[in-house]
């Protein structure tokens, strides 16, 4: 995250906001806000918040036996932001369900206008079985006192889309630095694998415009991903997958550029 953790956080009633101004480490080769930047600022502001709340990883995982995790993600890239812009990054919680957690992000201008909306729905896995625990199994409150309103990142997709050996792109390993805490692979990881799956020419004419991905099954060191793209209408379904199994599945809208 760089320097986004030096940043002072701002508490306002269940809104969590940090200033961030934006360096050349965060951008594409468009020179705006690359795609694993934007998950990387959407983790950490879950994570600011949820150590507000008292449900950090160390906590939960003390009181809970067990830990977060993110299941989906969906990015609307509505303005670019470029080097030096200084922009607000907003983060909520939403009312829990049975086993999702949903939370909403927003990333504001100087202008007050919203240059990225995005949300994601998390869960919590056992720590010995790392399969998904009921919220009400754990310490999560899950009273009805949790802000309602919703940004415009728009629905998650159903992604039922299929690939075959044609659409394979490439293959990628599993290296110790792609590993986090949980010991299995970052989701801001999967977002760079994801985005290599197109080159640079076709990056240099087009812009993503909204990038939704999915989690599915856990990936560790030294596993490897098939990485499969097939072209859906004025999308780009893309799928990773190890051994028989399914890891994420994305899709990705891109613009032309001007």
């Amino acid at each position: 995250m760089g320097t986004a953790l030096h940043i002072e956080g701002l508490i306002m009633a269940d809104y969590f906001e940090i200033k961030r101004k934006i360096d050349s480490t965060d951008l594409d080769l468009n020179g705006v806000l690359s795609v694993p930047t934007t998950a990387a600022f959407l983790q950490y502001l879950a994570t600011a918040r949820s150590i507000e709340y008292g449900y950090d990883r160390d906590t939960f995982l003390k009181n809970n036996n067990a830990f977060w995790v993110v299941s989906k993600i969906r990015m609307n890239f509505k303005k670019a932001v470029r080097f030096s812009d200084e922009i607000l990054l907003k983060t909520w919680p939403l009312k829990p369900g049975m086993l999702i957690m949903p939370r909403d992000y927003e990333f504001v201008g100087e202008n007050g206008e919203t240059m990225v909306s995005a949300t994601s729905e998390w869960c919590v896995l056992d720590i010995d079985t790392h399969r998904p625990r009921r919220v009400t199994s754990t310490t999560i409150d899950t009273s009805d006192d949790y802000l309602t309103n919703r940004t415009d990142a728009g629905e998650f997709s159903r992604l039922k889309e299929t690939v075959d050996e044609a659409d394979k792109v490439y293959e990628r390993k599993i290296r110790s630095s792609d590993i986090d805490e949980n010991l299995h692979t970052n989701n801001c990881v999967y977002t760079r694998i994801v985005m290599d799956c197109f080159d640079v020419d076709f990056l240099l004419k087009n812009t993503v415009k909204t990038f939704e991905i999915h989690f599915i099954n856990e990936t560790r060191e030294g596993d490897i991903l098939r990485l499969y793209c097939k072209k859906t209408d004025n999308t780009y379904y893309v799928e990773a997958k190890c051994q028989d199994k399914t890891v994420v599945k994305a899709l990705i809208e891109f613009e032309e550029n001007a």
